[in-house]
């Protein structure tokens, strides 16, 4: 067995049905900028954020945009290990993290409203 992973193979897909779009486009483009996957990304942010224990964050109602994460075998069993811990799903687990991730460097605003 391969100590490394190559591309997503290996990785766990969750899909998000209430997520933000805006969101979803500043990840891929700081994926971009980092000149790193963005299933990387994702892994890296779900990680930090298990592992920080921060607060959970409820969805949003009115967003509809379904999304996609990868997470690979390391932050897909720490994330189940606080889920069964707070007795919550995975996806919400990932949700926060990756809405928190998104707080924390303004990445929930889109870059027009940012200009202004």
């Amino acid at each position: 067995m391969k100590d490394k992973l190559e591309g997503v193979r290996g990785y766990k897909q969750i899909s998000l049905k209430r997520f933000s779009r805006t969101i979803s486009h500043n990840l891929k483009l700081l994926a971009l900028s980092r000149g790193q996957n963005l299933y990387e990304l994702h892994d890296q942010i779900v990680g930090e954020f298990v592992c920080s224990e921060a607060n959970l964050i409820k969805p949003i109602v009115n967003e509809t945009y379904s999304y996609s994460v990868f997470i690979g075998p390391e932050a897909q069993e720490l994330a189940a290990s606080l889920s069964m811990k707070l007795k919550v799903t995975e996806s919400e687990i990932i949700y926060s993290a990756l809405v928190s991730f998104a707080d924390k460097l303004l990445l929930n605003h889109s870059l027009a409203a940012l200009k202004k």
